[in-house]
């Protein structure tokens, strides 16, 4: 057996999954982090998967939200280590403004609440912001998953792209010239509209989720969920209506989308070949 051609095969597939790495986490936006931060995500998400869903004591999800803060403090140190190597974004250092002011509220709460057993105007206050910055950061950290799973199984089931005329990516900026005022004003339009429509029905899962838990052991967070159980029109038939509502409005919005695109693009490069 000729061992040098088999490692020579061997190094050459080792190569290709290192590109194809590469080039998913360029995709998804990722590629400023290693992979024990990525990975650092996707058990963060699955965390917080746990922590929302119900079925589980609330001792569980206790320790549950420990680990949360854990990884949250091996994020931050993570990027202390890495900050010079790595071009980390602007929106990942906010979402990491977000994870150190969690880890501060959360301390300054328990230990407030060690010290004087007691609850003030000023403790609930607190205790809502930390709420908002926990769904906050669920939902960056659901978004990153999922980005990276989705373009994960995209270039699994396709390596390649399409003729090579069409390989390149061109920005919206590029394709202005091609596209009309008024299919620019659609676009946006409909942009603004999902995206609004997007967290507004997180927001609306978000307050279902903490509706429905029990925190009979923590009384700042039982005083909030008791205040939600008035508002009768958060339900999970309500949700399941609001999802459906939500999916349709993407099979309509995003093939518009995609066409005005398309569109543009097609003419860019008919205009090129002209050239």
């Amino acid at each position: 057996m000729n061992f040098s051609k088999f490692y020579s095969f061997k190094g050459d597939v080792n190569e290709k999954v290192l590109k194809l790495e590469k080039k998913i986490k360029r995709l998804s936006g990722v590629d400023f982090l290693s992979n024990i931060e990525l990975w650092t995500i996707f058990l963060q998400s699955i965390l917080f998967f746990l922590i929302f869903v119900t079925l589980f004591q609330e001792d569980f999800r206790s320790h549950m939200m420990l680990l949360l803060l854990f990884l949250g403090l091996v994020q931050l140190v993570g990027f202390s280590i890495r900050r010079k190597k790595s071009n980390y974004t602007k929106k990942f250092k906010i979402y990491l403004i977000f994870v150190l002011s969690y880890l501060f509220l959360f301390l300054g709460v328990v230990t407030y609440l060690y010290k004087t057993q007691s609850l003030t105007i000023f403790i609930e206050i607190i205790t809502v912001g930390w709420i908002i910055l926990f769904f906050t950061i669920g939902l960056i950290n659901f978004k990153m998953s999922a980005r990276y799973l989705f373009y994960w199984r995209l270039k699994k089931t396709f390596p390649s792209e399409g003729d090579k005329k069409y390989r390149v990516e061109v920005s919206l900026k590029k394709l202005s010239p091609y596209i009309s005022l008024e299919k620019q004003k659609a676009y946006l339009i409909i942009n603004y509209g999902l995206n609004f429509i997007t967290y507004g029905f997180y927001i609306y899962l978000c307050l279902l989720i903490f509706k429905i838990n029990e925190f009979n052991a923590i009384p700042v967070l039982e005083k909030v969920q008791n205040y939600l159980t008035n508002w009768n029109f958060i339900n999970a038939s309500n949700t399941i209506g609001l999802f459906s509502i939500f999916l349709a409005l993407l099979t309509i919005c995003v093939p518009v989308q995609q066409r005005i695109v398309g569109e543009a693009e097609k003419e860019m490069f008919e205009e090129f070949e002209v050239f």
